[in-house]
């Protein structure tokens, strides 16, 4: 019995060194998984960036495919969601007639486009879109229409001294929303021109005053000063104006002519060409009334007509 004392203790001993082992292997595997885990949880995550008010690091996050926007037809209509993941293959689904739909905030502004050519707006651009966002969908190139809820909004018409909004008139040669420069920048709405312009703005209240037909209304876009910039700019081209009776254009050069216009009434047409030709400050003013009415109208001053300036006597 003496004789296998020994033997067991060694026994033990050989058991208990077998379980440590064992306990040590299994507690490297799991360091090993936690390891690759980790490893695996970095390189999902976006790259880290400097937050330049604050110098530290920050990550930029990619907006989830599984995220929507509310997708209305321009001037708005019946709702429907808009996965942000695949917005483009969407869009076209829904105008399948369409080559370029533009997509525009509640607030009139263009926030995202794409073209069926495969060209459109940048990962940046989408990712600045809030999630549940109210987008309206322009094609091709109908204009944008304010929808008629809420009945009453707010416009931005530009800054509020005389004749500033000419400080932003270089966002009519930006490149569309998030499509990328030559110079690596990107495409916006003109907000850095509208925030170099500085001071206070000019909020106006556009008002729904009819549905059937659509008129909106909106008082004091224009200065005093630019209003009367703008008469004094037409005064000097006022000219009968122009009717046409029977598809014929009445000139009222003969008196055949004269007996047959019915209207009283002068009209002057303002074209750049004379802008540059009358006083620096009043084509200043005037150039600063056509860009408030640009933006209320959410129209680029490129396709619209000449300024018109009518006289009732």
């Amino acid at each position: 019995m003496g004789k296998n004392k020994p033997r067991k203790s060694a026994d033990s001993a050989s058991s208990m060194s077998r379980r440590y082992i064992a306990l040590a292997l299994s507690g490297a595997a799991i360091a090993v998984t936690i390891a690759v885990n980790v490893a695996r949880a970095r390189s999902t995550q976006p790259p880290a960036t400097a937050d330049p008010t604050s110098g530290k690091a920050t990550t930029t996050q990619a907006p989830s495919k599984h995220l929507s926007w509310s997708l209305e037809p321009n001037g708005g209509g019946e709702p429907t969601p808009l996965l942000v993941g695949s917005w483009r293959s969407q869009l076209h689904g829904s105008y399948p007639e369409a080559w370029r739909v533009r997509l525009f905030s509640e607030a009139g502004d263009e926030v995202l486009w794409s073209e069926r050519g495969g060209k459109s707006s940048d990962s940046t651009a989408v990712a600045a879109v809030p999630a549940h966002s109210r987008l309206f969908a322009v094609i091709d190139d109908y204009p944008f229409m304010w929808s008629l809820t809420p009945d009453v909004r707010s416009v931005d018409v530009g800054p509020e001294a005389d004749g500033a909004v000419d400080a932003e008139r270089r966002q009519l040669d930006r490149p569309r929303v998030g499509e990328a420069r030559d110079d690596g920048a990107h495409g916006d709405d003109g907000a850095h021109d509208v925030a170099q312009a500085g001071g206070r703005r000019r909020i106006v209240e556009l008002r729904v005053v009819s549905e059937s037909p659509r008129v909106l209304v909106a008082d004091n876009v224009l200065s005093e000063a630019e209003c009367k910039a703008v008469q004094a700019a037409g005064l000097p081209l006022l000219e009968t104006s122009v009717t046409f009776v029977g598809g014929r254009m009445i000139d009222d050069k003969s008196a055949v002519d004269k007996a047959l216009q019915p209207r009283t009434s002068s009209t002057a047409w303002i074209n750049s060409s004379w802008l540059g030709a009358i006083d620096e400050q009043t084509g200043r003013l005037v150039r600063s009334a056509q860009r408030r009415l640009s933006r209320l109208a959410r129209l680029p001053l490129m396709g619209t007509e000449n300024l018109q300036v009518s006289s009732a006597c």
